[in-house]
């Protein structure tokens, strides 16, 4: 039989962080003298946490024992603060350079553009596309609003598993990811796509919404009823990307630390 590999399954099953992330952590753990027979935890801010333990009772080896999910509660000290060399490397190594978000009309597919045509060493890619590609990958019908949450729940897992497999095919190169974070496709409970940098374009709720209208197929009198509708949901898309700690920036500087991060 074989063996299950635990913290990989875990981080599979609890995070979105690229398994390389947590190669990386198991190799700097193997070159610390850490207090025999105490546990630690490693934070990746806001997408998990590695717990580091004595791989026996009393020893002072330590290993990478399992992955928790972001709402789970770590035991033992920290470790990142008391050994920063280890980590100022590892903190880099995520693939995804940023995830560039905001309600629709916000902006994300034009600055995705100009981002990929300027760095054509980058991967771009919008989030939202995994949700569509897993609905067709399980041959679900209908819209959105007529699945069931058994139908929502599955597709949630496949649009996950199809990014993983998408971060794992392009993971020598630096990937941005855009679309909007929404409950609709991810659990809103769940962990954020992970990113060095997470970023909501600062254009306002009422220009969003309007230019949602503007580009729509119902750009006539029925359309304009629907700038009420679209007006709410671009406010709750911002708070709820405000609330998963998405920094507002405008179209330019997106492109500038897109830039800087890639020197």
């Amino acid at each position: 039989m074989k063996r299950l590999d635990h913290p990989h399954d875990r981080l599979r099953e609890r995070t979105l962080i690229a398994p390389k992330e947590l190669d990386a952590l198991i190799e700097r753990v193997k070159g610390m003298q850490l207090t025999a027979g105490k546990t630690y935890h490693y934070e990746w801010p806001d997408r998990g946490y590695a717990v580091i333990a004595p791989t026996r009772k009393g020893s002072d080896m330590h290993v990478v024992k399992t992955v928790l999910a972001p709402r789970m509660k770590p035991p033992g000290e920290k470790v990142a603060g008391m050994y920063r060399a280890f980590f100022d490397e590892l903190e880099k190594c995520a693939a995804v350079v940023a995830h560039i978000s905001g309600p629709s009309g916000s902006g994300k597919t034009t600055t995705l553009s100009r981002i990929a045509k300027e760095n054509p060493e980058l991967v771009v890619k919008d989030i939202d596309d995994f949700s569509r590609d897993a609905k067709k990958a399980l041959g679900l019908k209908g819209s959105s609003s007529t699945l069931t949450p058994e139908q929502v729940s599955v597709r949630r897992e496949k649009a996950r598993e199809l990014l993983q497999e998408f971060l794992s095919e392009h993971k020598e190169k630096p990937v941005v990811l855009g679309g909007i974070y929404s409950k609709r496709f991810w659990p809103i409970s769940g962990p954020k796509p992970e990113a060095q940098h997470h970023i909501m374009l600062d254009t306002g709720a009422l220009t969003s919404a309007l230019r949602r209208y503007r580009r729509g197929e119902r750009s006539d009198e029925k359309g304009l009823l629907d700038i009420p509708r679209n007006y709410a949901d671009a406010r709750k898309t911002i708070r709820h990307l405000e609330g998963l700690g998405y920094a507002k920036t405008n179209h330019e500087k997106v492109q500038e630390l897109i830039r800087d991060r890639l020197r």
